[in-house]
């Protein structure tokens, strides 16, 4: 018995080893050596030469943008920037916003009038050059006041377009607010006012964006689902968002005009498949004017997203078109040292991805990156099914099991040594 319950003790404390340090050297070998193996994909990357490494004026960082493919088969935290086979240091940020300097003209009222419940005004703001648009209007109050504001906006000021509502306060005394309109580049503004006060339009500043800073994402309307549930009375609409673009920006176009409607949006959860709550709010049109809403998302979607649109006792709205929007990502990475060019010349500079498995490596550049430095902008070349992928016991999902059944199994066998030990511990003894 006291051999058998060596051997099981034995057994068991080799089990519990090889639970604990085989995840752990999973981990150390993904930190400290490259494993192209475990990854799906890559790209080569161009556009890196020695001279850029070798020159002591050279740049610092590289950088590249995602492209529709690195979008829709990146997981976010499994990017490898790869030269020569070791990782390099990299994060990932919004593609900066390039802006010509912030201008600003005089607004002309070219129609104002009183109404019960407050005041309307259209604003003839003159027309911008191509590519330009205007982020932000200027007016005078009363010294004190709070009052919501409704916005439209046209080409023509025949056709309105909603740009939905805000909020313009002063409790200070401070008589010139601002009103922040996104980007519109449509020359007229209407703007209404839910209060009887005169407010006096000064200035519109418009400015230059960079026009590759949001894409439009690959939808087609047609693929929408849609579904009306007479329980909550409301229409939801079901966008698969298959191209798992990263959409902050919705725009929605309905047939009906003079609405105001309650909207939630949720969120499909990859793993429990279950939706939850991304966003709510009310979207709204005047009679005449068009029914595009334009909803900015606090979260990008990256995947599956439904749409709830409540009418209660009115009559549901026709969704005719949806739009949607995704910010451009980039990717800045530290560029290779000269001593890690090896003798040969020959480079192989490589951007691995597609490993639900990888963990997001925390790198010193997130918090040490200088702006003032030089950039070396790259090109991603085409998206490759890696060759060389195959599973590792020493990596999941492979090692997952592994763990998995080294614990059950060693489990099973403390259960079983206690059993014998509770039995000879009962067993009667001979008086």
């Amino acid at each position: 018995m006291k051999h058998n319950g060596r051997k099981l003790f034995c057994i068991v404390g080799i089990l519990f080893w090889a639970t604990i340090n085989l995840p752990l050297a999973a981990s150390e070998d993904g930190v400290k050596n490259f494993a192209a193996s475990h990854y799906l994909y890559y790209k080569d990357l161009t556009g890196l030469f020695r001279k850029h490494i070798e020159s002591p004026n050279g740049p610092e960082y590289g950088k590249f943008s995602f492209d529709q493919e690195l979008v829709k088969y990146s997981l976010g935290n499994d990017l490898r920037v790869v030269f020569n086979g070791k990782s390099l240091p990299y994060f990932v940020r919004l593609s900066t916003r390039s802006y010509e300097s912030d201008k600003k003209k005089w607004v002309k009222v070219i129609y104002s009038k009183k109404e019960r419940f407050g005041s309307v005004y259209v604003l003839d703001l003159g027309k911008l050059k191509p590519g330009q648009c205007y982020y932000e209007i200027n007016l005078k109050g009363p010294e004190y006041y709070e009052s919501g504001v409704y916005l439209q906006a046209s080409h023509n000021a025949k056709n309105w377009t909603s740009l939905g509502s805000r909020n313009i306060f002063s409790y200070k005394g401070v008589k010139t607010q601002s009103i922040r309109l996104g980007c519109v580049r449509e020359q007229y503004l209407r703007v209404s006012i839910d209060s009887d006060s005169t407010y006096k339009f000064i200035n519109a500043f418009y400015t230059t964006p960079d026009s590759t800073l949001n894409y439009r994402a690959e939808i087609n309307f047609a693929d929408i689902k849609t579904v009306n549930d007479t329980d909550t009375q409301s229409m939801e609409y079901y966008i698969e968002n298959e191209g798992r673009a990263r959409i902050n920006q919705l725009k929605l176009f309905f047939s009906e005009s003079n609405y105001k409607r309650q909207y939630t949006i949720h969120k499909k959860d990859e793993y429990t498949k279950k939706y939850r709550e991304v966003i709510f709010g009310d979207i709204s049109a005047r009679k005449g004017a068009a029914g595009e809403q334009k909803i900015d998302l606090p979260n990008s979607l990256s995947g599956a997203f439904k749409i709830t649109i409540y009418y209660g006792d009115n009559d549901p709205l026709t969704m005719s078109n949806l739009e949607a929007y995704a910010a451009q990502e980039e990717v800045v990475f530290v560029l290779p040292r000269p001593e890690n060019l090896p003798e040969n010349g020959i480079d192989t500079f490589r951007l691995y991805y597609g490993n639900a498995y990888a963990a997001k490596p925390e790198y010193d550049i997130n918090q040490s990156f200088d702006e003032t430095l030089k950039i070396l902008p790259i090109k991603t070349a085409s998206h490759i099914e890696n060759p060389e992928f195959g599973y590792s016991i020493v990596y999941p999902p492979v090692s997952t099991w592994i763990i998995r059944g080294i614990f059950y199994i060693g489990t099973l066998l403390l259960l079983l040594l206690s059993i014998k030990i509770l039995r000879k511990y009962f067993e009667p003894t001979d008086k």
